[in-house]
């Protein structure tokens, strides 16, 4: 994450030298926060490649998938479907399975009720009595 951000303030650093106008935001905050648009704190971490009419927006969302699904098939797992919400799934199981605090991995997901994240205790391995594939690979980095 780290190097995300500091590639974003390199990338911040360069737009403000142009004619930055800044973040792409609701028009209704944009005119409140009118100077915002060309804080630190409100660039967006995964930012757009380019920019459009002065301002830059986020990645499309097709754009994570397309980088995921990517990856997976450079990857040692080219058969199964992996997806952005597949791989925010198996962190969140794998959180709770390593005794993470329910109430702090529903914080990490955004939930507004415990019960929808009680659902991922329900899908660890243990309860299916499965193994995860991340379980091998410290021994292939070994």
């Amino acid at each position: 994450m780290n190097v995300q951000l500091n590639r974003v303030r390199r990338m911040h650093a360069e737009d403000l030298s142009m004619s930055y106008i800044g973040a792409a935001m609701p028009v209704k905050l944009a005119q409140g926060y009118q100077a915002a648009r060309k804080e630190w704190k409100w660039q967006y971490v995964f930012p757009h490649s380019r920019l459009t009419d002065g301002m830059r927006d986020h990645v499309r969302e097709n754009s994570y998938q397309n980088a995921v699904r990517s990856a997976a098939k450079k990857g040692a797992m080219p058969q199964c479907v992996v997806t952005p919400r597949a791989l925010r799934d198996s962190f969140a199981t794998h959180l709770l399975e390593n005794g993470a605090d329910i109430c702090k991995v529903q914080q990490l997901l955004g939930h507004a009720s415990v019960k929808t994240t009680q659902i991922y205790s329900k899908l660890t391995k243990k309860s299916l009595g499965m193994v995860s594939p991340l379980d091998n690979l410290n021994n292939l980095y070994a």
